[in-house]
This record gives structure tokens, sequence and C-alpha cells, in this order.
């Protein structure tokens, strides 16, 4: 394998914790550079169902300094059996901003959205319509 476009990133700096460290960062750029140019992450299918959601990552906290957990909005192809896209919130609550945000930057032309009921707002149906896809929205009792 030529090494030139890894040495291209090794003086990129990989500020990750040492423990959970697995793959060099320049081996990671690589595989998202592969990736793309491959189309795997550019093109969705037509049909395609993508489902946003909100999830806390585990572990991400931190009692003693004060920092809360990591929550993250992300859109999942389940054509592609990858996630399109993420986006991160300050908690829970804020997924109602986050949505419309990870929504522009996705192609979602043909695709059916789905979304639980944290995002049955105007706001987050309009930019799915505004892309020309479909969306379904879980409703709840209350």
């Amino acid at each position: 394998m030529d090494n030139r476009l890894l040495d291209h990133f090794s003086t990129l700096p990989a500020p990750r914790i040492e423990r959970t460290k697995r793959y060099p960062l320049t081996e990671i750029i690589l595989l998202v550079i592969s990736a793309t140019i491959s189309g795997s992450v550019v093109t969705a299918t037509a049909g395609d169902v993508v489902a946003i959601d909100g999830k806390t990552l585990r572990r991400s906290h931190d009692n003693a300094s004060g920092k809360s957990a990591i929550h993250m909005v992300s859109a999942w192809s389940s054509a592609n059996g990858l996630v399109l896209g993420q986006e991160k919130t300050a908690e829970k609550s804020n997924e109602i901003t986050a949505i419309p945000e990870l929504l522009n930057v996705l192609e979602l032309k043909s695709c059916i959205v789905s979304i639980d009921a944290m995002g049955c707002q105007t706001a987050i149906a309009e930019p799915i319509v505004q892309h020309k896809a479909d969306y379904v929205l879980a409703l709840k009792g209350n």
C-alpha cells in the first residue's frame, strides 16, 4: 500500500483518550476518504428509510468535573446500514433544534424519514418536505 496518503495526515493531532484508542487517526481518515470516493456515503438509495433518533452516549459524563453526558441526534440509513450524520445537543430537550440542523446537511430526496414523538414539529416536517422526502412522525398518547 502506498503510504503517501497516510503520511500526509500524520501531522494531525489525535486528542483521543489513550485507553479508548484502537486505531491510528490516519487510518480512520483514510477509511473516510475511501468510503467517500467509493460513493457509499454520498448517494442515498431512492426509497431508503432514514431513522432520526437521539441517544445519550454511555460513559460520556464525568461526575468529578460536573460534565454531563453527551447527547447526539443521528440519522441512520437502513439501506446503507450506516449513520449518515450526527448533531450534538446540549441535552435531550434540545433535539427539537438539532434535528432541523441535521436534516439540512443530508440528501433526502425520495427517502422516508422516521422520527419519534419528539420530532412532531412543523419546523422539523417542513425541511423534510423541502428535500422532496416523505416522513413518518410517531405520536404519543399525551
